[in-house]
C-alpha cells in the first residue's frame, strides 16, 4: 500500500466532510451543514479512497430533474467500477478532485510532472475541461433540497458570486538573449512537429517568428499598455514580480529561465511606483528552481517587500514550477498566503476539475493549509503557443472555459504576459479580446 493511500485511510469521515463543507461553504451554506450530515454521514455510500490504484475516469449518468447540471447528462467521477449516482459519496468525489488525487498518485510514482499536462499519461482530458467539483456542489444542492423538498436558495442561500481575475507575469522588461534563443528555438520546434503532420501553413509561421525572434529588436513595455487597458478593472488585477537583487549571482540555468531584470531596474524605470499608484495588487514570482525550497522563496520574498515597503501575500511560481507535495508547503513556510501555480503550461482548463478558491489539504499534518490556492484556467501561450491550428480556434476554446466558469459559480484566473503585447509576438488583440470578454 502506498503511502499516500495509508494517509487517505486514516482521514476520518467526520473530518473529510467538515473539510469539503468548509471549502465550499459558498455553495453548500454552513446553516445547512445539519442536514448535509445527515445526508452524506449517517447514510454513508461506499468510499473508494482504498481502491486508489484502481482509480480512473468513469462516467455516471443523472436523473432527468438533474440531467442539465452536467454535460450531455453525464457526471464525472474517480471511480474503481461502474456506479450510479445514488452509490457515489459526492462529497469524497468532491475531496479527491480538489485535491489532485491522481496527479499526487502520479507524483508520488515517478515524480511531479511541473504543470506538463502531457505528462499524465492514459488520463481521460476530460478531467480538465469542465468545473466538474462545482458541478458536484450544484447537484449537492439540488438533490438535497429536492428530498427535503425545501426551495434550494432558502435552504443554502444565494450562490457565490463568480470572480474572474486578470493577472500577470513580469518576466521580461526588455529583450534578451535568453528569450530570443528560447522562443526560436520554441517556434522552430512547434514548425517540425507541423511539418510531421504535413501542416505547411503553420510551419512556414513557427520558421517566420523563430527568424523574427533572432533577429528583431522588439521593444518588451507592454505594462503600460496593460496598465491603462485594465484601469477599471474590479478586483484589480495581480502581477507576479521576480524578485533579484544587484547582488544575486546568476547561474547557466537561472540565466536562460528566470527573468534578467533585478528589483533595482524596476525602480530606476519607474515601473513599481505606476503598479502601485494604478492600484494593482503585486505578488511575488518565485524563481524556476524555488518550487521545493522554503529559504528561496523567503529571500526572495523579503527583498520584495524591503523595495515595495509592503507585506507580499499573493504569488504564482515562474513556469509553474510545482509540486503537490513541496511548493504550497514551501509558500506557506515563507509566509505567503495565496498561490495561483495550480494550471498547466500546456493546456487551458481547470487543472483540479474546479474553479473555487481553496485551502489545499495537506496530507502530511492531516488538516488543511493556511495558505490558499486559486487556479489559473487560462494564459496567452495555451492560445498562441500550444494550440493546433489558428489562434482563432483557441480563442473559442477559451470562451468555452469562460462560458463553464459563468455557469459554475467559478473563481478562475486568466494570465497575460505583458511583454507579449509587442512585435515579436503579436499577441495584443487576442489580448484585448480576452480582456473584453471578461469584462462584459
Amino acid at each position: 500500500m502506498s503511502k499516500l493511500q495509508q494517509v487517505l485511510l486514516k482521514i476520518s469521515d467526520e473530518r473529510l466532510f467538515d473539510y469539503v463543507c468548509e471549502q465550499l461553504s459558498g455553495f453548500l451554506g454552513l446553516e445547512a451543514k445539519t442536514i448535509l450530515r445527515s445526508k452524506f454521514l449517517e447514510n454513508k455510500q461506499r468510499s473508494v479512497r482504498a481502491a486508489l490504484k484502481d482509480l480512473s475516469v468513469r462516467w455516471v449518468e443523472f436523473p432527468e430533474w438533474a440531467a442539465d447540471l452536467a454535460p450531455e447528462g453525464k457526471m464525472l467521477v474517480l471511480e474503481s467500477q461502474e456506479s450510479n449516482w445514488r452509490q457515489i459519496d459526492w462529497i469524497e468525489q468532491i475531496f479527491l478532485l480538489l485535491n489532485g488525487i491522481l496527479e499526487r498518485r502520479h507524483e508520488e510514482e515517478q515524480g511531479p510532472i511541473h504543470s506538463y499536462s502531457i505528462r499524465m499519461k492514459g488520463v481521460d482530458s476530460r478531467l480538465w475541461e469542465y468545473a466538474w467539483v462545482n458541478r458536484m456542489a450544484l447537484f449537492i444542492r439540488r438533490n438535497v433540497a429536492r428530498e427535503n423538498h425545501r426551495n434550494e436558495i432558502e435552504l443554502f442561500g444565494d450562490l457565490p458570486q463568480q470572480q474572474l481575475v486578470m493577472t500577470h507575469d513580469l518576466d521580461a522588461v526588455q529583450k534578451t538573449t535568453s528569450i530570443a534563443l528560447k522562443q526560436s528555438a520554441f517556434n522552430l520546434f512547434k514548425g517540425l512537429k507541423a511539418l510531421s503532420r504535413a501542416d505547411t501553413r503553420v510551419f512556414g509561421e513557427s520558421v517566420h517568428a523563430a527568424s523574427r525572434f533572432l533577429l528583431s529588436r522588439d521593444s518588451y513595455n507592454g505594462l503600460n499598455q496593460m496598465i491603462e487597458a485594465e484601469r477599471l478593472c474590479i478586483p484589480k488585477p495581480i502581477i507576479h514580480i521576480f524578485s533579484r537583487s544587484s547582488a544575486d549571482r546568476r547561474g547557466v540555468k537561472s540565466w536562460l529561465f528566470d527573468p534578467a531584470y533585478r528589483l533595482q531596474d524596476l525602480q530606476y524605470l519607474g515601473i513599481l511606483d505606476s503598479l502601485q499608484k494604478s492600484g494593482w495588487r503585486l505578488g511575488l514570482h518565485p524563481s524556476f528552481d524555488s518550487w521545493n525550497s522554503v529559504q528561496d522563496i523567503l529571500s526572495q520574498k523579503q527583498d520584495l517587500e524591503q523595495i515595495l515597503d509592503c507585506k507580499v501575500a499573493y504569488c504564482r511560481q515562474h513556469w509553474l514550477r510545482f509540486s503537490w507535495t513541496d511548493t504550497w508547503r514551501a509558500q506557506e513556510a515563507a509566509g505567503l498566503q495565496e498561490d495561483s501555480s495550480l494550471g498547466f503550461n500546456d493546456r487551458m482548463g481547470f487543472r483540479n476539475s474546479a474553479a473555487i478558491r481553496f485551502q489545499p489539504w495537506d496530507f502530511e499534518r492531516a488538516g488543511p493549509l493556511s495558505l490558499y490556492s486559486s487556479p489559473l484556467a487560462v494564459m496567452d501561450s495555451h492560445i498562441h503557443d500550444y494550440s493546433i491550428g489558428q489562434a482563432s480556434t483557441a480563442i473559442h476554446r477559451m470562451k468555452n472555459i469562460l462560458t463553464e466558469a459563468r455557469k459554475t459559480a467559478a473563481h478562475a484566473n486568466f494570465l497575460w504576459h505583458p511583454h507579449t503585447l509587442g512585435g515579436d509576438y503579436g499577441w495584443a488583440n487576442s489580448y484585448h479580446e480576452v480582456l473584453g470578454d471578461l469584462s462584459d
